[in-house]
């Protein structure tokens, strides 16, 4: 197969990746980006877990990133209920912060 072929292969996805491409999909940019607060759902290197991966800015108040990851899990976790896969889900959640860039100033065209 060449390279410009292999995005045609036939691949099934396990129930981890699954379940991490219909999270990114379905929650809505309003809940996986709240001011400052961004978040993906990945399969960890293992392929035995799923990674919450939460980054978000320095400034952010830890009670505002609390309270979200516990949203959010909340909603994973209904999905997960609904096909029964309680007895072997298992996820992480990583957390990155990182500092807001200082605003970039426009060159003048003096």
């Amino acid at each position: 197969m060449t390279k410009e072929t292999q995005g045609l292969e036939t691949y099934t996805p396990t129930r981890l990746e699954w379940l991490c491409v219909y999270l990114n999909s379905v929650l809505p940019d309003t809940i996986l980006q709240i001011n400052g607060i961004q978040s993906m759902f990945l399969v960890n290197d293992a392929k035995d877990n799923i990674i919450f991966r939460v980054r978000h800015y320095s400034d952010v108040d830890d009670k505002k990133i609390k309270n979200y990851v516990e949203s959010v899990e909340g909603l994973m976790m209904e999905m997960v209920k609904q096909y029964k896969w309680e007895s072997w889900f298992k996820h992480d959640v990583e957390y990155h912060k990182v500092e807001r860039e200082s605003s970039r100033k426009v060159p003048s065209d003096s």
